[in-house]
Order: C-alpha cells, then structure tokens, then sequence
C-alpha cells in the first residue's frame, strides 16, 4: 500500500510539473498575466484554477 502511495505521488508531482511547465512559456498578452511569477508557485491549485478561467472564456 505505501509503494502505492508514493507511486501516486510521485506521478502527481511530475503531472504538475508538466502542467506548470506548459503553462508558463506563454503568458497571456490580452492580460499582462505576468501573474503566473508572482501566483503563489507552491500552489498548483492557484495555477490550475488560472488555466482554467483562462480557458472556459
């Protein structure tokens, strides 16, 4: 069970920093969203939650 465990995590952290890393390169220039810097960075829910306001528009 805790192999389980760490598997899982070790596969959600590289999905969020395949997220992190897709997000990045490519603010978005319509809102100066240079936001993604100073968006607490340690918070992939911050980050994601940006993704996907940006994206339902």
């Amino acid at each position: 069970l805790l192999e389980r465990v760490e598997l899982d995590l070790g596969e959600e952290c590289k999905r969020q920093d395949a997220l992190a890393q897709w997000l990045t390169p490519e603010p978005d220039p319509r809102e100066g969203i240079n936001g993604f810097g100073s968006v607490n960075p340690s918070s992939p829910k911050n980050t994601e939650h940006i993704y996907i306001k940006d994206f339902s528009r």
